[in-house]
């Protein structure tokens, strides 16, 4: 793994890519742009964002794809090398983070099949920080959210 500091770069609107060959090519600086497999598809996690492993920025405002470096007040943004890190250690041989996927979609029925909930049923609301399941319910007439393992709920 590297030790930073790492940059946050915005790029030019799909131009990640663009930007970060440029970077290797005319800095020769090491860059990380995740991304992801998206059913085949390989997409950028985030988009118009790149990361560069420098301690200087200032040769950055000319470089070919790049909108900005993203700053925090007069001084660069910067990203520690855990977050770096732990987004690295997720790629696969192929380069790609292949993230899990999840069989339901907004506003879908779903049924809790455990718990203080079981047999109500309410429509899919997405997913928390925590990988629980949102679940909008109708409970004595009022709609609530209620958070929810992933084991609990399945497609009513």
């Amino acid at each position: 793994m590297t030790d930073g500091p790492w940059l946050l770069l915005k790029t030019k609107p799909s131009r990640e890519r663009y930007a970060q060959e440029n970077i290797h090519r005319y800095y020769n600086r090491e860059t990380f742009l995740p991304i992801f497999d998206d059913d085949g598809k390989e997409r950028v996690l985030f988009p118009s964002y790149l990361f560069i492993l420098s301690d200087q920025w200032w040769f950055l405002k000319g470089a070919w794809g790049i909108s900005h470096v993203v700053m925090i007040g007069s001084e660069p943004a910067k990203v520690s090398n855990k977050i770096v890190n732990e987004l690295r250690s997720r790629q696969e041989r192929d380069g790609l983070i292949h993230l899990p996927k999840f069989q339901y979609h907004l506003n879908q029925k779903l049924i809790v099949q455990d718990g203080p909930f079981q047999h109500f049923t309410g429509l899919y609301q997405g997913m928390d920080d925590r990988s629980r399941v949102n679940v909008l319910l109708d409970l004595f007439g009022r709609k609530v959210v209620v958070n929810l393992d992933k084991e609990q709920v399945s497609a009513a």
